[in-house]
């Protein structure tokens, strides 16, 4: 219950420049947490934000993907 009220406040005066912020923070900071409970905070950011539950889906994308090493593996 904590974790509802203080993460999306934090995370929407910490991004008020733009929500596509501090990517590794938010990476490490979800990977203790369950699928549903990070949608669930996103969506209440958004709201804090005062943008649409899909610019939440859409930062959430930009979060969990894995971006390729460039160089790595090329023969």
């Amino acid at each position: 219950s904590l974790r509802e009220v203080t993460w999306p406040v934090c995370q929407t005066l910490w991004d008020r420049d733009g929500p596509y912020q501090n990517k590794e923070q938010k990476k490490s900071f979800f990977k203790w947490l369950f699928e549903e409970e990070v949608q669930k905070l996103m969506k209440l950011k958004a709201r804090f934000m005062g943008s649409s539950p899909n610019s939440a889906f859409s930062e959430l994308q930009w979060v969990l993907v894995e971006e390729p090493q460039v160089g790595v593996g090329l023969v």
